[in-house]
């Protein structure tokens, strides 16, 4: 059963790493390149939507900690 706890918890670390680099780093890079190729003149701003979406896992596994410690009190 511990495996399968830490296993979840390591899957939204994960995740949220995934996003944050793909957020932060990656798109960005591409939006910029979209815009200076004059293809489109508006591009869907993904990099925000990756951040966002890091963050909100991050306070699901934070909230799975915090969860998790007050049951092991009682």
């Amino acid at each position: 059963m511990k495996s399968r706890k830490a296993s979840i918890d390591w899957m939204l670390f994960a995740s949220t790493g995934i996003f944050f680099m793909v957020g932060q780093f990656i798109a960005p890079r591409y939006e910029r390149m979209l815009l200076e190729s004059g293809i489109v003149e508006e591009v869907t701003p993904i990099s925000v939507y990756c951040l966002i979406a890091s963050a909100a896992i991050f306070v699901c596994l934070i909230g799975r900690w915090i969860y998790r410690l007050t049951h092991r009190v009682k």
